[in-house]
């Protein structure tokens, strides 16, 4: 379990690095429900098709899936995430209040810290050192996709379900486009139009609102509530890009086995305190290799 949070945690900081175009005098907090449902489970809500089509999965009540999440043996999981911003300074909770680390990004210093309160101790990670792990992630995604050709179907779909949950390289960034859905309705009291991108071997439908455009910038670089690691599509360069058109209420992605969903469900200006955005007192720097499951 361990594992899974750190490859989270370390794919989020990556992401997290270039989020300088953040509205610089935004205070208050963002959060995120999110939810991943596999294909199979949505077959009791409506005729998806063989292979599941996206306009069927997209017209399922969104209302509708999130019940899922309590239904006993369903797979699917759900996740909550919590940002707090105070200008270039961003606090990431992954897990909403039960997090058991969370992260400390210095924009202008370039700096990402990853904080465990129940051990009192801190990695702290600089920009470079992240684009190195980007580029060595890429790498071993790359080494396994080769591989896939080998293995048996079942083992080949673990696979591909486990590379999808971590996100694309953005080496892709160029092949990402936006086109408006032509649909438009409120979502979380938002007035939002609908828009559609392939990232990866995605789906993705943003419901994007203008009301709030100024902190798109602030998603700039974030694919998910991966987030979560739960859900905005294989792609980052695919939100860089959407950041332009406006800011996302409600992301939708299909993949092949995987129907992910992650919902703005609090923004609140407010001011927050400052150190809330400091290493606490006390606390003690630990080396690289804490960052391997215990």
């Amino acid at each position: 379990m361990r594992s899974g949070r750190l490859r989270a945690l370390l794919s989020l900081c990556v992401c997290l690095v270039a989020t300088r175009s953040a509205r610089a005098d935004f205070e208050g907090v963002l959060e995120w429900e999110s939810v991943v449902v596999p294909v199979v489970a949505l077959v009791g809500l409506g005729d998806v098709g063989q292979p599941a089509r996206p306009e069927r999965v997209f017209a399922i009540p969104v209302e509708k899936v999130w019940e899922l999440r309590d239904r006993p043996g369903s797979g699917v999981r759900a996740a909550r995430t919590r940002m707090l911003v105070k200008g270039a300074r961003v606090r990431v909770e992954l897990g909403g209040d039960r997090a058991e680390e969370y992260l400390l990004l210095d924009l202008p210093k370039g700096t990402t810290a990853i904080v465990r309160p129940a051990s009192r101790e801190y990695i702290e990670i600089r920009e470079e050192e992240l684009r190195k792990a980007a580029k060595e992630l890429a790498q071993v995604r790359e080494r396994m996709r080769r591989q896939l050709g080998d293995l048996p179907p079942a083992q080949r779909k673990q696979v591909e379900q486990m590379l999808g949950r971590f996100g694309e390289p953005r080496s892709g960034r160029s092949a990402v486009t936006w086109r408006p859905a032509g649909k438009e309705q409120l979502v979380r009291g938002f007035s939002c139009a609908a828009y559609e991108a392939h990232a990866g071997r995605e789906t993705v439908r943003a419901w994007v609102t203008q009301q709030r455009r100024e902190l798109a910038g602030i998603l700039a670089r974030l694919p998910s509530p991966r987030l979560a690691p739960a859900a905005l599509g294989e792609s980052g360069a695919a939100f860089e890009r959407l950041a332009k058109i406006g800011f996302p209420v409600r992301t939708q992605a299909l993949g092949a086995a995987e129907y992910r969903i992650a919902d703005l469900v609090r923004l609140e200006e407010r001011p927050l305190p400052a150190d809330l955005f400091e290493i606490p007192a006390g606390f003690r720097a630990s080396d690289r290799r804490s960052l391997q499951p215990r």
